[in-house]
């Protein structure tokens, strides 16, 4: 909990410093306007931590068990869920995009900088996550984890009404994204190497 909320409360600080630079900043870069959405993300990714905190804090380690009791609603590690779902979905996006446009500017396209295209990062940079977690909480399925899968956190419910299965929907709230990142991004920039190895041969 105390190496959590240090972190958490770093990413806050850290956070805000980028947003302070943006908004002294008058050229406001492309980049720059990426790196500050994906700090949103990171920002709102903090603050469902730092709720989290606070939860066990107040509550203690009774909430932390192996077995679930119950699959009661709890308001506070609902909303933690719902937070750190869309934070950490957005933040998957920003990432893979941030990489695709280092390599669109190093072939020399700047198709990404359209208004058009800024528009539809958005939409689905903000959108999908926001659709995957209301259908997540509409379903019922946001809650205590009981220590299964994602250990003493607030994430997806550890109950057997959940239908689906819980592994299905953390897959769908966030670990298939993750692995698309990690699979993802690393291509992005095997491509770029490559290029580079290729333009410098040339």
């Amino acid at each position: 909990l105390a190496l959590t909320g240090l972190s958490s409360s770093l990413s806050v600080i850290g956070s805000l410093v980028i947003f302070l630079s943006f908004y002294k900043d008058r050229v406001r870069s492309f980049t720059f306007r990426i790196l500050v959405c994906l700090t949103v993300a990171d920002f709102l990714n903090a603050v469902g931590n730092i709720l989290g905190v606070i939860r066990y804090s107040r509550f203690g380690s009774s909430l932390v068990i192996t077995q679930p009791s119950s699959c009661d609603k709890d308001n506070l590690c609902v909303s933690q869920s719902f937070i750190t779902v869309v934070a950490s979905l957005s933040s998957f996006w920003w990432t893979f995009l941030a990489a695709l446009n280092h390599l669109l500017h190093y072939r020399g396209s700047h198709c990404l900088e359209s208004r058009v295209m800024w528009i539809l990062s958005h939409t689905v940079g903000w959108g999908i996550p926001l659709l995957i977690a209301t259908v997540a909480l509409s379903f019922d399925v946001l809650g205590e984890g009981f220590s299964a899968g994602s250990g003493p956190w607030c994430w997806i419910k550890d109950c057997e009404s959940i239908k689906p299965s819980p592994i299905f929907w953390m897959l769908i709230t966030g670990k298939a994204w993750e692995i698309a990142a990690y699979l993802g991004i690393p291509a992005i920039y095997i491509v770029l190497k490559c290029q580079q190895y290729c333009r410098y041969r040339k």
